[in-house]
């Protein structure tokens, strides 16, 4: 094939590049005949301590919702008082992964979801927060509606 002559123009460099440099060791483990795992990358030395990792602790799944489990246990005893309004959007985003984590593992056993995350009320705060500025007769209607639903303070 003439790479110069290519029938995608401008793409001759691209084309090469992939052909001459592109590099990939495939192995396969057959250690589990029924569920042979293939693995693709440049790290083949670590295929066998991968393996071994999988089988005796977990899949990847497994150990990453473990380590989220910490950290939701961490990140539920944090004083956000102290957070920068950046470092909340951090953490907000970290309870939606580990929330998003926690229902696709629910919805695959069929068990119902649990309740509102700290994520979800920062949300409606600055939802509520943009409909003050732009329409505050209907956040104050809001506002007196939540008021009414929630118990008095402790």
């Amino acid at each position: 094939m003439d790479l110069n002559k290519s029938v995608l123009p401008g793409y001759e460099g691209l084309l090469k590049n992939f052909l001459y440099n592109f590099t990939y060791f495939p192995t396969t483990n057959w250690q589990h005949a029924l569920s042979p795992t293939f693995n693709f990358g440049c790290n083949v030395q670590d295929v066998e301590v991968e393996s071994r990792v999988l089988d005796k602790v977990g899949s990847y799944g497994s150990q990453l919702n473990r380590v989220l489990d910490v950290l939701s246990v961490l990140v539920a005893d944090l004083d956000r008082s102290t957070l920068t309004r950046q470092e909340q959007r951090f953490v907000d985003k970290f309870e939606d992964l580990a929330h998003s984590a926690d229902e696709a593992a629910r919805g695959v056993h069929g068990k119902p979801g649990h309740g509102v995350t700290h994520a979800d009320i920062n949300r409606m705060l600055d939802t509520l927060d943009e409909l003050k500025k732009s329409n505050s007769a209907s956040y104050r209607e809001l506002v007196t509606h939540i008021h009414s639903q929630l118990p008095p303070p402790e």
